[in-house]
Parts: structure tokens; C-alpha cells; sequence
């Protein structure tokens, strides 16, 4: 374990904001997530250092995992309202990089219905085995610092929910910046810390997930953040998570004795989604929904 300073200021001083248990690995251990005193950046600290955080992704980790049939309607239906801004930001046959490609059915989607040329990272053994071997696509394992990839290469870094597990970000967005073509762009998807199931779940709150999750981002940080690494951001959208507040619920239910029967009946089903759904609509028109979508562009 490391303790460290604030990775965007790099202040020491910071307040607990709660401590949580690893909820997917079951190893016992609990996680204290700080904020820092002087620019707001959350995260966990101490913290597991780069050599130990591997232990902690179950080879059934949700991301390495090929989503069910009708899962993978679903999200197609997303995927498609992805390609159209894709097809209007990009050239024909742009070069598409993706960190954290999971288990590779965004990536083959993007190659087989886009027409784009993709290459993809993963830290883990098994989502980089899952993606060769299921979809035959380019992926290598490792992290994005330490591959050199050329500079101004990529149209396009596409990072889903990737930035909050990496250990230094603003290092991590100065090398995407530095492999994007002049005027590249990149898309990103980012828990929102500013949320109001975060207020209201604390510690149960599913965007945190430590020590998987190192760092908790708000509208503010996040754009702070890309400012300082010379991108401007071309949209920032609060979008419509239901099954966010769901999760927080089953947790918190979990946690306080609630009969088991219970607690299962608020897994991730259609009248679950439907009860916590006007809340996630009200917190994406308040600006305070679990999950920032961003387009930003290279100025530099």
C-alpha cells in the first residue's frame, strides 16, 4: 500500500469522506476515500501501488465478462447512438485506440458496423484472451505509459470508465494527448462524485467501488482536469443511470439485515429500473446523474 498526495495539485492535506469495504473480491480489507482540501479531487488513500492492484480483478470481473443476449440488445441500442457521433466527428476508416477494452464487444462493434480500424489495452490477462479469442481483435495487455505508442497516431482514445483506475491521470491524459492526431478527439465515460445517489448512499455508493475505483471524479475535477492537459471539451452530458441507484439500494439494504429474499428482489430487473428510474431522470436534468459522458478535443 502507498500514501500519496492530491495527483492533480498535489496537496497533502484532505478530510475522509467515508470508509468502505472491497465488496467484489471479499478480502476484508477496507478503503478510506479522501478528498483533497484544496481542489476537491477524490480518491482512495492509502491505496494499493501499481504492483498489487491486479489482485483485486476477479477474472469474473463484470468488465471481462461477455454480456447475456439480451444485455447485448440493450447496450447495441447505445452503441448505435455512439457510432452516429462517431461517424460525424471522425474520417472514414479512423484509427480508434480503446483503454480498457474489457472483454472486446464495444471494440468488435466498432470495427464490424463503423468500419474503423481498432486497437485496444487492457491491464487484465483475461480480458485481453476474451477479446483475441471471441472477436479476433488487436489487443495488448498492459498500461498506456508504458507502450509508446507513436505520436499523433490515433483519431480517436476511446476510455469507458477507464480513468478513475488508473494510478496517475493527469500523466495518463498528457500521453493520450500525446498519441491523438492534431484536433483528435476523445470519448469518455466517468462515475459522477457529484451525484446525488453519492450524497445520499455515501459508502454504498457503486460508482466508489475501491480499491478497483483509485480515483472519484465531479463535473468540476474532470474538467479541470482536461484543461490542464490540453483538451476542451465539446460536450459534457449527465446521463439516465436507473440501475445505479439500484445497486446503491441493494447494498445499503445488505448491509442493514434485510431479509436476503428481499435484497434479491432489487437485483437489476425491469421493476426495479422502473421504480429508481424517475429519480435518475431528475438527477440528469439537475445535472447530478452518476455518470458524465464527454467529448473533448486535442487544442495541443
Amino acid at each position: 500500500m502507498e500514501n500519496i498526495a492530491c495527483d492533480y495539485c498535489g496537496s497533502r492535506e484532505s478530510e475522509t469522506q467515508w470508509i468502505a469495504p472491497d465488496r467484489l473480491t471479499n478480502t476484508g480489507e477496507f478503503f478510506s476515500v479522501v478528498k483533497c482540501s484544496n481542489c476537491g479531487l477524490a480518491f482512495v488513500n492509502p491505496r494499493p501501488e501499481i504492483g498489487e492492484i491486479n489482485q483485486y480483478y476477479q477474472s469474473d470481473y463484470w468488465a471481462y465478462v461477455r454480456l447475456t443476449r439480451i444485455r447485448w440488445w440493450l447496450k447495441k441500442i447505445i452503441l448505435y447512438r455512439e457510432l452516429k457521433i462517431l461517424k460525424k466527428i471522425l474520417p472514414p476508416s479512423a484509427k480508434i485506440l480503446e483503454v480498457g477494452t474489457g472483454s472486446g464487444e464495444d471494440m468488435a462493434f466498432l470495427r464490424d458496423r463503423g468500419k474503423f480500424t481498432v486497437q485496444g489495452l487492457d491491464i487484465s490477462h483475461n480480458a485481453v484472451s476474451t477479446g483475441r479469442r471471441e472477436f479476433g481483435l488487436n489487443i495488448e495487455q498492459g498500461e498506456l505509459e508504458s507502450k509508446n505508442y507513436p505520436e499523433s497516431f490515433f483519431d480517436l482514445v476511446r476510455l469507458k470508465f477507464i480513468i478513475s483506475h488508473v494510478h496517475q491521470p493527469k500523466r495518463f491524459l498528457i500521453e493520450v494527448n500525446r498519441i491523438l492526431k492534431p484536433g483528435g478527439h476523445i470519448l469518455m465515460w466517468v462515475p459522477n462524485f457529484s451525484s446525488w445517489s453519492q450524497k445520499i448512499f455515501r459508502d454504498f455508493w457503486l460508482g466508489g467501488e475501491p480499491p478497483r475505483h483509485l480515483y472519484d471524479f465531479s463535473e468540476i475535477t474532470l474538467t479541470n482536469y482536461l484543461k490542464a492537459t490540453n483538451f476542451k471539451i465539446l460536450k459534457l452530458r449527465h446521463s439516465i443511470a436507473p440501475n445505479v441507484f439500484v445497486h446503491c439500494f441493494r447494498y445499503w439494504l445488505a448491509a442493514h439485515g434485510v431479509p436476503k429474499l428481499f435484497v434479491i428482489f432489487f437485483s437489476i430487473n425491469i421493476f426495479s429500473l422502473i421504480v429508481f428510474m424517475p429519480f435518475s431522470l431528475l438527477a440528469s436534468l439537475f445535472r447530478a446523474s452518476d455518470r458524465l459522458f464527454i467529448i473533448a478535443q486535442k487544442i495541443k
